[in-house]
């Protein structure tokens, strides 16, 4: 929703003074709910993708991308139109909205009512060759597994259990090449599956060319540490292009040489 010149100025004046004090998240609430979703916009090498914003954090992180920018074009510059691109935790698809301008792209999300704002991502971006897929990608034993989302940023997955609503997680390896072709390109933000998802592959590890994993550290799963993944990266013949750190975060894009 586009907003009068004035009333944009007003909302930012009150926004500026309730920043951080208890009224910041009540009042940013009660502005979505009556205005709906605010149209705003980013660009990244060139590419400039649309979407709509259900809160402040969603509006100002769109713009500057969550401040990735600088990582986001170095991939865009390694992407051709013969890429297939896997982006997996696409979140509502700022990712998907950039690459799939450049590169073919199969955008995963678990989480069904993230994965809603997802396809309106894809309804606003019509240039950008994306396909919407509501599911989380992992390492379970038998291939497939229902699991709980947990509400919120990320949708983190847990045991399947009398809360949260109900997903499915697969392995990569389980849908290649019986639902989708091997990607040669991949981002990887899975909220602490990074190990899971990347060990997933398994040999169609060897197809992928470009790969952008953000590290959530101290929050990877199972046995993998971000060195641990780190090396296991190196070792299947990937080399660090770029790493950038935010927050406490590390994100990193490797390159098959």
């Amino acid at each position: 929703m586009e907003l009068h010149p004035m009333i944009e100025s007003v909302v930012h004046t009150i926004g500026s003074l309730i920043e951080g004090t208890p009224l910041e998240e009540p009042v940013d609430r009660a502005y979505y709910r009556v205005t709906g979703p605010r149209r705003t916009a980013a660009t990244a090498g060139g590419i400039t993708a649309e979407f709509n914003a259900r809160s402040s954090s969603e509006y100002y992180s769109s713009q500057n991308l969550g401040g990735e920018g600088e990582i986001i074009e170095a991939m865009l510059n390694e992407l051709s139109s013969n890429d297939l691109l896997w982006d997996i935790g696409s979140f509502v698809g700022w990712h998907a909205a950039l690459f799939g301008q450049v590169a073919e792209t199969v955008a995963f999300e678990a989480d069904p009512n993230t994965f809603r704002k997802l396809q309106e991502t894809c309804t606003l971006n019509p240039k950008a060759r994306i396909t919407p897929v509501c599911l989380g990608l992992g390492n379970p034993p038998n291939g497939r597994e229902l699991v709980s989302i947990i509400a919120g940023e990320g949708g983190a997955v847990r045991n399947y259990g009398g809360s949260g609503e109900a997903t499915m997680v697969a392995s990569p390896s389980s849908i290649i090449n019986t639902v989708f072709k091997p990607p040669t390109a991949v981002k990887v933000d899975v909220q602490g599956l990074e190990g899971e998802v990347i060990d997933g592959f398994g040999e169609y590890l060897a197809d992928i060319r470009v790969l952008f994993v953000e590290f959530h550290n101290g929050r990877i799963t199972g046995d993998w540490t971000s060195d641990s993944l780190h090396e296991h990266i190196i070792a299947n013949g990937f080399e660090q292009q770029k790493e950038i750190e935010r927050r406490k975060d590390t994100l990193t894009l490797y390159i098959r040489p």
